[in-house]
């Protein structure tokens, strides 16, 4: 009787010690998601490995035949100019996975737009923004937290409408306290838009 209940509990300890731990990861072990974006020269370009001199990272989500997008063409170049220069790591986002690496091209040539554009045929970076339509910005920290997700103003009020003027930059106000290193409460707005499409 004893010899079998030992044989026992030495197979069930046995069983035990093979069976594998799973372990959540850390905080400091967990990497970033990799990307598949592109710049418009075809490269691997992933906006979240800042330099060190950079403040926030903004993706900014636009398609080529949106017409609100293409309205904003010219608050975008504004917008690119001030901060770029002021450690905002500046990216305009193509979120139509069906545009040529030619057309994307030649609509970041026709619009004259200052900083650099990327690629995203497998909406990672929509995905990992939160986006859903163009225009929409997405603000994140160095470290990689998203603190604003949204509209670039309230102008457009819904497709095809807008105000005559706008009321509220919300865009801009994240990006004055950013580079004059005041604090940045995560927040959202609803972005007015075309539907990034599928």
């Amino acid at each position: 009787m004893y010899p079998r209940r030992l044989l026992f509990i030495l197979l069930t300890l046995l069983a035990a010690s093979c069976t594998p731990t799973t372990r959540t990861p850390t905080t400091s072990t967990t990497r970033p998601t990799p990307v598949s974006s592109t710049d418009l020269a075809g490269h691997p370009l992933n906006p979240f490995t800042p330099s060190p001199n950079t403040k926030a990272t903004l993706l900014l989500f636009i398609t080529d035949t949106c017409p609100i997008s293409n309205g904003y063409a010219p608050d975008i170049r504004r917008l690119a100019e001030t901060y770029g220069p002021q450690g905002i790591a500046f990216y305009l986002v193509y979120a139509d996975p069906d545009l040529s690496q030619a057309d994307a091209q030649k609509h970041y040539h026709d619009y004259a737009y200052p900083c650099p554009a990327l690629l995203d045929p497998k909406h990672d970076l929509a995905r990992r923004a939160g986006a859903t339509v163009t225009p929409e910005a997405a603000v994140f920290t160095a470290s990689g937290q998203r603190i604003y997700l949204g509209r670039i103003d309230d102008r457009a009020v819904a497709y095809a409408k807008s105000r005559t003027t706008v009321t509220t930059h919300d865009l801009q106000d994240v990006l004055e306290s950013l580079v004059h290193d005041r604090s940045v409460t995560p927040h959202t707005t609803k972005a007015v838009g075309c539907p990034i499409p599928e």
